[in-house]
């Protein structure tokens, strides 16, 4: 009975964040703007920060957000992963 409601939980989790960012291209929330950003790949590297900053700078309305610091991108590292599957649940070592 538990790994139904685990399994529920689960799934109502993963429902929950697919709403949160589809809902999220129409928030008016300005540090919205800086995520929506972030997520499309619009951010740019270190070399191209300064032109991108005097760009946006440029064009900002005084409500937009304000970008501060440098950008650090970097792919995401999880060390290890849960996977379902139909025989239960398995842990993935992403170190392998």
């Amino acid at each position: 009975m538990a790994l139904i409601y685990v399994g529920r939980y689960l799934l109502e989790h993963q429902a929950n964040e697919v709403d949160w960012l589809e809902n999220f291209s129409r928030s008016p929330v300005p540090v919205a703007q800086i995520i929506r950003t972030a997520l499309s790949g619009e951010i740019p590297d270190r070399e191209s920060e300064d032109a991108f900053m005097r760009r946006y700078g440029e064009s900002r309305a005084a409500d937009d957000p304000v970008f501060v610091g440098h950008s650090k991108i970097e792919d995401l590292d999880f060390p290890s992963s849960i996977e379902y599957t139909p025989s239960g649940y398995r842990i993935i070592d992403q170190d392998r």
